[in-house]
């Protein structure tokens, strides 16, 4: 698999980047914040909102209940997979988090 991974602490532009990577390069971007991951979060985690996505699709933000018991390799799968999918379409994974 090939993709680009972002990778930084809070607040330091991961998402703006990767929105632009992603107009640059023909991508998409998969989210890999754990707690976006979650619904009901957006303020707490800083996540983008679809009116600052640029038009670039995002995976794995929200959809997934505060409650549920979702672990690391139910993540990792999910990502793998959404990773697959893009690139199968000919689009270029971008992993930001």
């Amino acid at each position: 698999m090939r993709g680009v991974f972002i990778l930084g602490s809070s607040a330091i532009g991961k998402s703006k980047l990767s929105i632009s990577l992603a107009h640059c390069f023909d991508g998409e971007v998969i989210n890999s914040d754990k707690m976006q991951v979650y619904d009901g979060l957006p303020i707490i985690t800083n996540m983008v909102i679809v009116q600052e996505s640029g038009g670039v699709p995002h995976h794995l933000l929200s959809g997934v209940h505060p409650d549920a018991d979702f672990n690391a390799l139910e993540f990792s799968s999910l990502a793998a997979a959404d990773m697959v999918d893009i690139m199968a379409r000919g689009w270029l994974p971008i992993i930001a988090g």
